[in-house]
């Protein structure tokens, strides 16, 4: 960092001299660590497992100005017709669901939103 124009200019030329020529974008849904003793006599035995998975997600609808979340099984089943790419989606007259504004029009209306938190 500098007050100097000319520094900054040949320290910013080199910077874009180096640009690179491919990206990597790695997403892994879960991953498990096992720790294991190894005893010849007796055999392998685990000691400890540890594991990070990204948690479900969690469906809300705005009613009233409040985030209200939805049901165990009506979240599921909005979250498989989001997995399948739906652009809208109704189960019978109890529940529709535009994924393309999304809103959600029956049982209540209202904004809806979709969090989740990879782990």
């Amino acid at each position: 960092f500098t007050q100097d124009e000319r520094v900054a200019y040949h320290a910013r030329g080199k910077i874009d001299a180096e640009k690179s020529n491919f990206e990597i974008f790695l997403s892994i849904r879960g991953i498990g660590l096992s720790l294991v003793n190894n005893i010849n006599n007796i055999g392998v035995t685990e000691l400890a497992y540890v594991s990070a998975n990204d948690s479900a997600a969690v469906w809300e609808v705005n009613v009233a100005h409040k985030w209200k979340m939805l049901t165990l099984e009506l979240a599921s089943w909005i979250e498989e017709r989001w997995r399948l790419d739906c652009k809208k989606a109704q189960m019978k007259e109890y529940v529709h669901v535009d994924f393309e504004k999304m809103h959600m029009t029956k049982p209540f209306f209202g904004e809806l939103r979709r969090r989740y938190s990879p782990a």
